[in-house]
C-alpha cells in the first residue's frame, strides 16, 4: 500500500521539526587529520594540492555548466526561511557545522526515513565533489572473505562489533576544506531568534 511504502526506511522524506536523528550533548568533534595515517593526513591537510582537479581540470567543470543542476534540497526548507534558520541552528547546537560568510561552493541537504520513524539527514555534496579528483579505492572485507576463513582446530577466533553512534558527525574536517561544503545561506535575525 501507498502508506506502507511511505513509512518503509530509506525512503526521501519531507523535513519535520524535531524528527532528523542528530547528535545531542557531544563535544567537539574530534580532528579528522589526527586520526589519519601519513599518507591521507598529507591529503587532506594538503587538500588544494592532492585532492582537488587542477585549474585545467576545474575550468571544464565550470565551462560544462552541469554544476548548478545537479543537487536536491529539501522542499519544505529550501521554501521557508524560517524553518530553515531552526534547523540550522538544530545543527550548530548539535555541534555539526561551523559558520562562514565565505564559501566557495554550496551543498544541499534532504532527509530519508529510518525504521524508528526518525529522519536521516543526507548530504547532498555532487556539486562540491566534481571540483575533487576521483577518491582513491577502498578494499572492504566481504562475506566471501569470511567464508574463505579457515582455523586449525587449536586456534580460537574473537569477534567484535560496535556500532558508534553518530560516527561521522563526530569528525572535523579543516575550515579551508569546510569553504567547499556550504550549506546554503541563513538570514542572521531569524538565525539568532532561533538559536535564542
Amino acid at each position: 500500500t501507498s502508506a506502507a511504502y511511505e513509512s518503509a526506511p530509506g525512503v526521501v522524506a519531507p523535513y519535520e521539526q524535531g524528527k532528523v536523528s542528530l547528535p545531542h550533548g557531544q563535544e567537539a568533534a574530534t580532528d579528522l587529520i589526527g586520526l589519519l595515517e601519513w599518507e591521507a593526513r598529507e591529503d587532506l591537510a594538503n587538500f588544494g594540492s592532492r585532492m582537488m582537479l587542477s585549474d585545467e581540470a576545474l575550468g571544464e567543470v565550470c565551462q560544462d555548466n552541469i554544476l548548478s543542476d545537479l543537487c536536491y534540497h529539501d522542499p519544505v526548507l529550501a521554501s521557508d526561511p524560517k524553518m530553515w534558520a531552526g534547523f540550522v541552528a538544530e545543527l550548530s547546537e548539535a555541534g555539526v557545522v561551523s559558520f562562514s560568510g565565505r564559501p566557495k561552493m554550496e551543498i544541499v541537504i534532504f532527509f530519508v526515513s529510518k525504521k524508528s520513524k526518525q529522519l536521516r539527514l543526507i548530504v547532498d555534496a555532487r556539486r562540491a565533489n566534481r571540483l575533487f579528483k576521483p577518491p582513491p579505492k577502498t578494499v572492504l572485507g566481504s562475506v566471501d572473505a569470511w567464508a574463505r576463513t579457515r582455523l586449525e582446530p587449536e586456534h580460537a577466533l574473537f569477534v567484535a562489533q560496535d556500532n558508534v553512534n553518530y560516527f561521522c558527525h563526530r569528525l572535523a574536517i579543516p575550515n579551508e576544506l569546510g569553504e567547499y561544503f556550504g550549506l546554503p545561506a541563513v538570514d542572521p535575525t531569524l538565525l539568532r531568534k532561533a538559536l535564542g
